[in-house]
């Protein structure tokens, strides 16, 4: 009796196992494993390029032409022969143009700092110019003057000196030191040649007030570059700007 009991306990429990088997099979079978649908997937999904794939898994710290025991800074990447031969990027500035000299003709670059170093400190440039020339630099700068106060909205700031003694061996006499520049700074932007006449921008700078935008036009006569003209381009107040 106790072993027909068992025998029947053993043949209801195969038949448990049989039945959850087949379940089973019939689910995956109907659904699809969990393989078989991401495969389905990945055939379905539509792939692009790989971006930049050898950046992924090539070393970048190092540069064949810097010994491996040298320290990749900046300094050391620009003295190295691999970026000779990379294109250089110069900095610009909005509305005003790239910062690119190096076609600057060194006798106009000269002209132009001299000019600026003047115009800055309320000197005169008529050793820069030729006699007949004294006249256009003359309207520059009362056109300079008009414009100030109509963009700026404060009157042109005439110049102010303090007396400071100058001592030597013998005399002891006062001279005049400049309060305040009339531009504190300037930059010269990317020429442009054409027929034997160049063309140079100049950004003036005023702390507390704005910058003024200047072209500068030399002429080529007697083997050498001539200043002789002047335009007022653009005047740009610290908190906004206007144009002329």
């Amino acid at each position: 009796m106790i072993q027909t009991v068992k025998k029947s306990f053993i043949f209801f429990v195969l038949c448990l196992l049989t039945f959850s088997c087949k379940s089973k099979k019939s689910a995956f079978d109907n659904n699809g494993t969990i393989r078989s649908l991401s495969e389905q997937k990945f055939r379905e999904t539509v792939w692009t390029d790989q971006i930049e794939k050898d950046r992924l898994t090539k070393d970048i710290t190092i540069i064949n032409t810097i010994d491996s025991s040298v320290r990749l800074t900046p300094q050391a990447f620009i003295s190295s022969e691999f970026s000779q031969g990379m294109e250089v990027i110069y900095p610009s500035i909005e509305n005003f143009g790239s910062l690119n000299v190096s076609n600057l003709d060194d006798s106009i670059k000269k002209i132009t700092m001299e000019f600026c170093k003047n115009i800055s400190s309320y000197k005169n440039c008529d050793e820069l110019l030729e006699k007949q020339d004294l006249y256009e630099y003359a309207l520059f700068i009362r056109d300079l003057k008009e414009n100030w106060s109509q963009y700026f909205f404060v009157n042109f700031p005439e110049p102010e000196y303090d007396e400071v003694e100058v001592k030597d061996s013998e005399n002891q006499e006062k001279e005049k030191k400049l309060k305040k520049k009339l531009f504190d700074s300037f930059v010269i932007g990317e020429p442009f040649e054409s027929n034997s006449f160049y063309e140079v921008p100049v950004r003036f700078f005023r702390k507390g007030t704005g910058s003024v935008d200047v072209l500068l036009f030399f002429y080529f006569n007697e083997n050498q570059w001539k200043l002789n003209q002047f335009r007022l381009r653009n005047f740009y107040k610290e908190t906004g700007h206007g144009k002329k």
